[in-house]
């Protein structure tokens, strides 16, 4: 928003096409921006190359390599650099929780919101208010990933 970019995005395109949807086409636009991609993009990029590349390369490399693969999938420039961004934070929450399923939580959720958003807010969607509400999301669902893995590493310090 504060570049400018985002208004020669596909990103712009959300908040015109769903402003003012509700009911069953508010439904079907949550299944089909939200439910499908998060847990398709999450099977495919943190289960399967995240994965492979995290026992090949380490960690570090890994969710890197999956998080740059998630935005080439997104297509549009501005829509890639973001989602990079996003896919580095899902990599990271899913690797610390040994388990895609949080990563595909965190991912509807967001793809969730914007499509909430959008469809409330219209063109005035995003900027600084929607900013903060996703990263305070973004870090509690960290904090509380984060948690989960200390209990089950006091639990089995082994990790097996």
């Amino acid at each position: 928003h504060w570049t400018g970019w985002i208004e020669h995005s596909v990103l712009a395109e959300l908040p015109e096409t769903l402003h003012g949807t509700s009911g069953s086409r508010l439904v079907v636009a949550l299944i089909a921006l939200a439910v499908l991609p998060a847990v398709a993009e999450e099977m495919l990029c943190r289960g399967w190359i995240q994965g492979v590349l995290v026992r090949r390369f380490g960690a570090a490399a890994g969710i890197a390599g999956s998080a740059l693969v998630f935005g080439a999938l997104h297509l549009d420039p501005v829509h890639a650099v973001a989602a990079a961004g996003l896919g580095l934070y899902l990599g990271l929450v899913a690797h610390w929780a040994g388990s895609i399923v949080p990563a595909i939580l965190c991912h509807g959720l967001n793809n969730a919101a914007a499509v909430g958003f959008a469809a409330q807010l219209g063109p005035s969607a995003g900027g600084l208010p929607t900013l903060l509400g996703a990263a305070a999301v973004a870090v509690g669902a960290l904090v509380w990933v984060g948690r989960r893995r200390a209990r089950r590493e006091e639990i089995d310090p082994s990790g097996s």
